[in-house]
């Protein structure tokens, strides 16, 4: 039977393709959203704090939250936050995004679809 060898560049290769940060070029910065197996501790522990507080609202007080534009908008802001890799950075996107709550919303799809094409390939493999 033959042996596979893989180094550890590979890893770390494979591991950032799939794993890799949601990169956002702000004028001549980049602002990295981290995934969240590659944040620090206290940073994965803020994301999943903050995730299933949301997660056990009602859908009357979701849907409250969504009218509340500034809700909506904060909570958006609050994760780009927790997850920039710079968090002055991650503020410099927040304020190129102008309050605009679509915008802020697309940006954290992405950073969701991308930790879950990470999982959805892991788990394939």
């Amino acid at each position: 039977m033959a042996r596979k060898t893989i180094t550890l560049q590979d890893i770390n290769e494979a591991a950032d393709a799939q794993y890799g940060t949601l990169d956002i070029p702000v004028g001549d910065d980049l602002v990295q959203l981290v995934n969240p197996l590659r944040l620090t501790d206290e940073k994965l522990e803020e994301l999943q704090y903050y995730v299933k507080k949301d997660e056990k609202k009602t859908d009357e007080e979701k849907a409250k939250d969504e009218a509340d534009k500034r809700s909506s908008f904060d909570k958006a802001a609050d994760l780009i936050r927790i997850t920039a890799k710079d968090a002055a950075l991650g503020d410099k996107l927040i304020e190129a995004l102008h309050g605009d709550r679509a915008q802020m919303k697309y940006v954290i799809e992405q950073y969701f679809e991308q930790e879950e094409a990470g999982k959805a390939s892991s788990s394939q493999d």
